[in-house]
């Protein structure tokens, strides 16, 4: 599982700012695997009035106010998270990391033989807001 802070935006995508400390307010984003399927579930922060992004829930919790988690891809064999500091060095500490790489395993039977597709992307980390 990877959380992803993003600034909460309105309908004209301008920040949401939080008057009591002059920065936006931050919503998350929640990568996560469930058996073989990848989920993104959107964590709305509850007090930027105007957020276009809007919480969403389990399937089986899912209803009108709650959309279900966005499922992104089926077939997912593995997800390795990767994080590297500011010299490049591998680094198992969250709070030196500058970067992360994202690598993604997919397989799926066709015709009794697997295909395969593995995808890696890195990432730069920024600052805070």
């Amino acid at each position: 599982m990877i959380i992803i802070a993003v600034p909460a935006i309105d309908s004209d995508r301008n920040y949401i700012i939080d008057s009591a400390t002059g920065s936006p307010y931050n919503n998350e984003l929640v990568y996560f695997k469930d058996g073989t399927t990848l989920y993104r579930r959107t964590l709305a922060h509850p007090d930027a009035a105007g957020n276009t992004l809007k919480t969403s829930c389990p399937e089986a919790l899912s209803s009108p106010s709650c959309l279900s988690d966005n499922k992104l891809v089926e077939n997912l064999d593995s997800m390795v998270f990767t994080l590297y500091d500011q010299d490049d060095a591998t680094t198992t500490d969250p709070l030196l990391a500058r970067s992360v790489k994202i690598d993604l395993g997919l397989e799926k039977k066709s015709f009794g033989n697997p295909l395969t597709l593995d995808n890696t992307i890195r990432v730069t980390l920024r600052n805070q807001f």
